[in-house]
């Protein structure tokens, strides 16, 4: 019924839209068609929170000639393309799309937040575009404005972006306000879901990466946990993103009893196994910062979980390291904030160089 519903809302609702660049959206090549081997290395970014458009091109370049991933995970964020309802500025997920587009490396957008006029939440509450209306007419308005944005957004980049998350950490009280709600989640997703697929039938869509997956504090629920609950909706669930993050910043190779740990993709996919769940696992966040391992630690850690990625998880499809340079609060990047290359970086462009060599094109032609 939810998706029946959404689908109904996309074609019923009809609204003057203003859009910067009138004319159309922007021609973009289509992706090469080819068939690679799981899993397909990427890495995060903050582009969409770049200053300008310099800085993003900088930081593009220098993922390109550095790192050679064949993914970039970034944000498209509603509240920053129609921050006014009805006025639509495309202009930075344009350049996003345009500069890693031109770098031959595919998007992977991540669907996450909304604008105060949409949630209600005004604009100076913490964390205000990450609230969420609670189940019911509320949330169902919202879903309906929500959709037909994200309708817009998939004719605009479908072409180029073929992955998609549904929102970031939605088991977490940082990213889903005011406390988390499998089932609100579960009709979010089912909804938009829907919505992307009407567009662009052949796209991959996945569960917003769930963190903390074996403990997080209340109100924030741990991510096998909401998993469970997640599925007794029934939402029709295809891949499943994670962020299996070590919590004491320990090997991957080690597990500690009561925390997380990068192992916690092996309990993922027994949870999936139990349920007789054929959904993929996307792990589109893991990393530790140099700032408290070192260095040279940083770089052996992640050696070892991309060769356990390759080797000990086969059921994992895509895998996005967090993240491509440091930011002010973390260090877990593979180039320092100038965008100077740490001893990581040589480690990923290893293992992603390699992975990008078998994969195999595709011929499209019929």
């Amino acid at each position: 019924m939810v998706v029946l519903g959404a689908l109904l809302w996309i074609g019923a609702v009809v609204a003057a839209v203003v859009e910067v660049g009138a004319h159309g959206p922007p021609k973009f090549a289509p992706l090469p068609a080819a068939e690679c081997p799981a899993p397909v290395i990427g890495v995060d970014s903050t582009l969409a929170y770049e200053g300008n458009g310099q800085q993003r091109a900088a930081t593009v370049a220098a993922i390109h000639k550095i790192l050679h991933p064949q993914l970039v995970r970034d944000s498209l964020l509603w509240n920053q393309v129609e921050p006014v309802e009805g006025e639509r500025d495309w202009s930075v997920p344009d350049d996003v799309v345009k500069d890693l587009r031109a770098a031959e490396i595919e998007p992977l957008f991540v669907v996450v937040g909304s604008p105060t006029w949409a949630n209600g939440v005004p604009e100076s509450k913490p964390g205000h575009d990450f609230y969420v209306p609670p189940r019911g007419p509320g949330l169902d308005a919202w879903l309906q404005r929500y959709s037909k944005f994200l309708s817009a957004a998939v004719r605009r980049y479908h072409v180029v972006v073929k992955h998609w998350e549904i929102w970031n950490e939605p088991n977490l009280i940082d990213f889903w306000r005011p406390r988390p709600d499998p089932a609100a989640y579960g009709q979010v997703y089912d909804t938009l879901r829907a919505t992307i697929l009407s567009v662009d039938p052949t796209a991959s869509v996945a569960v917003g990466g769930l963190g903390d997956l074996t403990v997080a504090p209340a109100p924030s629920i741990p991510g096998l946990v909401f998993l469970r609950r997640l599925m007794r909706t029934r939402a029709p669930i295809s891949n499943i993103a994670i962020h299996p993050y070590a919590s004491l910043a320990h090997r991957p190779d080690v597990r500690v009893p009561g925390e997380n740990n990068f192992q916690d993709i092996e309990r993922i996919h027994e949870l999936l196994v139990s349920l007789r769940e054929p959904a993929s696992i996307w792990v589109t966040e893991w990393g530790w910062p140099s700032a408290s391992v070192g260095r040279q630690a940083q770089a052996r850690y992640l050696g070892r979980s991309l060769t356990m990625l390759e080797n000990r998880y086969p059921f994992v499809s895509i895998a996005t390291y967090f993240t491509d340079h440091d930011l002010p609060t973390f260090s877990q990047g593979l180039l320092d904030q100038n965008l100077t290359a740490k001893p990581a970086a040589s480690v990923f462009r290893f293992y992603a160089q390699r992975q990008a060599a078998r994969c195999r094109p595709v011929s499209t032609r019929p």
